[in-house]
């Protein structure tokens, strides 16, 4: 089970908020690679509507795809759902995820769906996370990590890409309880950002899981001085080496790709300058 979305660098993930960034090829190449690794789609009524309103009339060679990937709804106010192939998943949400994730089907996405993607964190049934941060923080709204729900996350890639937007992947743990607060003792680390006693396997996997359980911290993942400074290194741990981050910088606002708020991942043609 796979949750992709659109977030900025403090936490929110809510499409219409986020800066603008002109959509390029980098984005369209981390989507096709989720297209070609998905067997399923998981969505949440509202998603779900908003997709079905809109993708059966696209066409091309990744809407048709898109299309055609079988489709889960976890709705208890859908009656019927008919963008085809789809099924309305019925009782418990976490008991059909775990179903469907007996099955053979290849990965499924959970694309957007908010609601949806939290209630499968807090039970532990993701398994990945990838997550396209856009340069800049929001303030308000919705966010996918929850300050009452922290999460163990390891991380996998961190990637630039030319607009500013950093493609992020997550190997996701579940729900931690009395997540230590940053320094492991109850005292801030000097000059950081890592929580010393995070049971992860390196300095960096520390500071980057700690970066999503707080979310405002992802604006660090924008200076590639902060992560070189918690990767390992002969003779010693880098993890709190006493150097101050770069300045962080944004690119200069180009034309959103977004003509509407529709939370569409990513966007067709026909919703793109």
């Amino acid at each position: 089970m796979i949750v992709t979305e659109f977030i900025s660098v403090d936490g929110i993930a809510e499409v219409e908020k986020l800066p603008k960034v002109t959509w390029n090829d980098e984005m369209q190449r981390f989507k096709e690679d989720e297209l070609s690794d998905s067997g399923a789609m998981l969505l949440g009524r509202t998603t779900y509507e908003i997709f079905a309103g809109l993708w059966p009339s696209e066409t091309g060679d990744f809407a048709d795809r898109f299309n055609a990937l079988p489709k889960f709804v976890a709705s208890t106010s859908l009656k019927t759902v008919d963008w085809k192939p789809v099924e309305l998943l019925k009782g418990s949400l976490a008991e059909a995820v775990r179903d469907l994730k007996q099955g053979n089907g290849g990965n499924i996405y959970v694309h957007g769906s908010l609601s949806v993607a939290q209630e499968l964190l807090r039970h532990g049934l993701v398994d990945r996370a990838r997550l396209l941060s856009y340069p800049g923080s929001v303030g308000e709204g919705k966010k996918l990590f929850s300050t009452d729900m922290p999460v163990a996350l390891e991380p996998i890639s961190a990637m630039t890409f030319s607009n500013g937007v950093v493609a992020l992947e997550y190997a996701a743990g579940g729900v931690k309880d009395n997540l230590p607060p940053c320094g492991g003792d109850g005292r801030q680390a000097r000059g950081g950002c890592c929580p010393a006693s995070l049971s992860t396997r390196s300095p960096l996997a520390r500071c980057a899981s700690y970066w999503l359980v707080k979310p405002q911290m992802l604006a660090f993942l924008h200076t590639p001085l902060c992560l070189a400074r918690h990767l390992p290194r002969k003779g010693g741990d880098r993890q709190h080496q006493r150097r101050r981050p770069a300045r962080l910088t944004q690119p200069p606002s180009l034309a959103c790709p977004w003509r509407a708020p529709r939370p569409l991942f990513p966007p067709p043609a026909s919703a793109r300058p």
